[in-house]
């Protein structure tokens, strides 16, 4: 499971994915390491729903969190065959 915080102040739903994370793993779900943030979040897009240039970094931090999901999703399920076999 990856998680994405958004906020409309500065900490882009830091709190809100800590809480979250030891909720998920009680429930026998993995989290991943690498979670995207949205501070501000009414400033980084346009009326159309586009991440604003200035804001660009987040684009690199949605793909690195992406990749470690399907990472570890290929990894599990490999896993759970190996573990079958």
């Amino acid at each position: 499971m990856a998680f994405a915080g958004v906020s409309s102040g500065g900490w882009g739903g830091v709190r809100a994915i800590e809480s979250l994370v030891n909720a998920v793993r009680e429930m026998g779900l993995i989290a991943t390491f690498t979670d995207v943030h949205f501070p501000g979040v009414q400033d980084m897009f346009d009326e159309q729903g586009v991440l604003k240039d200035e804001f660009a970094a987040q684009r690199e931090r949605i793909t690195r969190s992406y990749t470690e999901l399907i990472w570890m999703a290929r990894v599990l399920k490999a896993g759970r065959e190996q573990s079958s076999s």
